[in-house]
C-alpha cells in the first residue's frame, strides 16, 4: 500500500500507457463508453465553467507545473530535504500521461474516420489533381472579389471578422452533425501570446488536453487563422488525426457562409493540391503550362514574411519527435497524415458529389 502510494503517479500513467493498447484493439468500446460518455462528460463540464474564463487556461497550467517543479527543487537544495528527485519526475511524468489519455489522449483509439462515415478511400490521380487545383483557383478568386478588388496586394488583416471563432464553432456543429460525429458542448479555441510562441516551435496550433483547449498563435497571418482554428476545434471534438483534423477544418470553413473564412480554407486547400501536383508530377504542370493567380502569390508571400518573422527553434528536433508521437498514438503515416487531406477530399467527392453541406 505504501509503495503504491509512493509510486501513484508513475502507476497510473503505467497503466493509461497499457490501457490504451489493450483499448486499441477495442475501438467500439471507445468509441462508446470513452468518447461518446465519458469525454462528452468532460466537455459538458468545461463548457459550463472554464469556457467563460478570459485568458488562456495553458498559461495557468504552466504556471501550476512551474509552482510544483519550484517547490520541489527548493525543498531538496535548500532545506536539504530527502525527497527523491527521481521518485518526483517518475511521479510526475505518469501524472502528466495519465491526465493526457483521461482527458483527451484514448480517443486515438477510435474507429477509424473513414469507417465512421463510410468513406472509401480512393488515391486521385495527377489528371484530377490539376482539374480540381485550376477549379480552385476560380473559386478562390470569385470569393476573393467579394473582399477586394485588387488581385496584386494581399488581404488586409482588418478583413477578419471578430467573431470569427464564433462563426466556425456553428458551422463546425453543422458538419459534426452531417457526418454522424458526437456532439459536443461548446469547445473554446484561444489565440496564444506573445506571438511566435507556437510557431518558432514549427506548430500554428495546439489542442492542449490538459485545460481542455486549443491554441493558436498569435503571431498568424489573419488568413491563415480560420482555417487554423478550425482545425484546432475538430481536435477538441475528438478528431485526432491531423489529415482528418485539415479535412474537417476544411469543411467547416467553405460551409461557414463568411467570405473571408471560406477563402482562408479554399485557400489551404489550394496549396496541398499545388504541392501534391509538385512533388508527384511536376511535368503535369509544366506541360499544361499552369500558372498559379496573382492574388494567390500574394496572399501567400503576406503569409510567408508574416512566418519568416518568427524563425524555428531546432525544427529537425521538433519533427523527430512530433512524427514518432502521432505514430506511437496509431497515426501510422505520422507527419505525413496533414497531407491526406487531398486524398481525403477526393475519395469524399466521389461519395457526395461535391463539398457543400446543407442543414
Amino acid at each position: 500500500m505504501n509503495l503504491m502510494k509512493k509510486y501513484l503517479g508513475f502507476i497510473l500513467g503505467l497503466l493509461s500507457l497499457v490501457s490504451f493498447q489493450v483499448l486499441s484493439r477495442a475501438p467500439w468500446f471507445v468509441e462508446h463508453l470513452y468518447t461518446n460518455l465519458l469525454y462528452k462528460a468532460i466537455r459538458a463540464i468545461y463548457a459550463k465553467t472554464f469556457f467563460y474564463i478570459p485568458f488562456p487556461l495553458i498559461y495557468a497550467f504552466l504556471l501550476s507545473v512551474s509552482i510544483v517543479i519550484g517547490v520541489h527543487f527548493y525543498r531538496r537544495i535548500k532545506k536539504k530535504n530527502k525527497i527523491k528527485t527521481f521518485n518526483f519526475i517518475l511521479n510526475f511524468s505518469g501524472w502528466l500521461i495519465f491526465l493526457f489519455y483521461f482527458l483527451w489522449g484514448f480517443n486515438y483509439a477510435r474507429t477509424d474516420f473513414n469507417d465512421r462515415i463510410n468513406l472509401n478511400i480512393v488515391k486521385p490521380d495527377s489528371t484530377f489533381l490539376l482539374e480540381e487545383l485550376i477549379r480552385t483557383d476560380s473559386i478562390c478568386l470569385a470569393i476573393r472579389k467579394q473582399l477586394s478588388e485588387v488581385d496584386t496586394v494581399a488581404l488586409s488583416e482588418t478583413m477578419l471578422p471578430l467573431n470569427y471563432q464564433d462563426i466556425i464553432r456553428v458551422s463546425q456543429k453543422k458538419i459534426i452533425k452531417f457526418l454522424g460525429e458526437p456532439d459536443f458542448a461548446q469547445v473554446k479555441i484561444r489565440e496564444l501570446r506573445p506571438s511566435g510562441s507556437l510557431l518558432r516551435i514549427k506548430t500554428a496550433g495546439v489542442y492542449f488536453p490538459f485545460v481542455f483547449e486549443g491554441q493558436i498563435d498569435n503571431g498568424l497571418h489573419a488568413i491563415e487563422k480560420p482555417y487554423v482554428l478550425a482545425h484546432e476545434m475538430a481536435h477538441a471534438n475528438a478528431i485526432t488525426d491531423e489529415g482528418v483534423a485539415n479535412f474537417i477544418g476544411f469543411l467547416t470553413c467553405i460551409n461557414s457562409g463568411n467570405p473571408f473564412v471560406e477563402y482562408s480554407a479554399w485557400l489551404e486547400y489550394e496549396g496541398h493540391l499545388f504541392s501534391n501536383l509538385r512533388r508527384n508530377n511536376k511535368t503535369l504542370l509544366i506541360d499544361s503550362c499552369y500558372s498559379r493567380p496573382d492574388f494567390v502569390i500574394a496572399d501567400l508571400k503576406a503569409i510567408i514574411e508574416r512566418l519568416n518573422q518568427y524563425p524555428d527553434i531546432a525544427p529537425k528536433i521538433r519533427d523527430l519527435f512530433y512524427n514518432n508521437y502521432l505514430k506511437v498514438q496509431g497515426v501510422h503515416a505520422g507527419m505525413e497524415s496533414y497531407s491526406q487531406i487531398v486524398q481525403l477530399a477526393y475519395s469524399y467527392k466521389l461519395k457526395n458529389k461535391n463539398f457543400e453541406i446543407n442543414l
